[in-house]
């Protein structure tokens, strides 16, 4: 009885995956990558910082976002390994 109660809760999206179920592509893991790290609050964000004029510069600006963005992507790395590696 226990058997067949534990088999009736599995779902077939939530088990692992294997080695060659996960085809991930270059492109797959750009999109996966823009979804996870670009928002529109980052831009809202460093708007702000601009502030007619007066604030950082332009290149200022988009070189803060890619910092910014270059950190996120080092994190999602290390904490994201675990998901694309096992599914």
């Amino acid at each position: 009885m226990q058997n067949e109660k534990s088999l009736s809760l599995r779902s077939p999206e939530l088990l692992p995956t294997k080695d060659s179920e996960r085809n991930l592509s270059l492109w797959d893991y750009t999109i996966l990558w823009a979804g996870m790290t670009i928002n529109i609050v980052a831009f809202s964000l460093g708007a702000q910082y601009f502030n007619g004029g007066d604030g950082l510069s332009p290149w200022m600006l988009v070189l803060v976002v890619f910092l910014g963005y270059g950190i996120v992507t080092f994190l999602t790395v290390l904490a994201g390994d675990i998901g694309t590696k096992y599914g």
